[in-house]
């Protein structure tokens, strides 16, 4: 069976970094760029940092680890919706790096963070 999906998989769902860097709110939403990807920037400190990619119902988007729970900068990871486990990131220098969502899966996308280089 082909699933299609659409080029934006979150529809008219708002979808955020969560649990980031000490703001767990609604604080960082992902900013769709067309072709079934979606980012937003945030400056970091260094330290280490929990987060997941979720809508603010957390229920509609709740994506997580699969796994090892370590992302590494400028590697994709593959996201599972409905993953109770947190990512893991650590930051080595205090920068501004840029969380980017990629479909077309809404079920399992990939998350890559990348600082930007200034």
């Amino acid at each position: 069976v082909l699933t299609v999906y659409s080029a934006e998989m979150f529809g008219a769902t708002t979808v955020f970094i969560r649990r980031a860097m000490k703001a767990g709110g609604e604080i960082y939403a992902l900013n769709y760029q067309g072709n079934s990807q979606y980012t937003v920037d945030i400056a970091i400190d260094a330290g280490s940092y929990e987060f997941k990619v979720a809508s603010a119902d957390w229920a509609t988007f709740n994506l997580g680890a699969t796994g090892d729970n370590n992302v590494s900068l400028d590697s994709p990871y593959l996201l599972t919706q409905g993953s109770n486990d947190n990512l893991l990131i650590t930051i080595e220098e205090n920068a501004t790096y840029q969380f980017s969502v990629q479909g077309p899966n809404p079920e399992s996308p990939s998350v890559t963070v990348s600082k930007i280089i200034q």
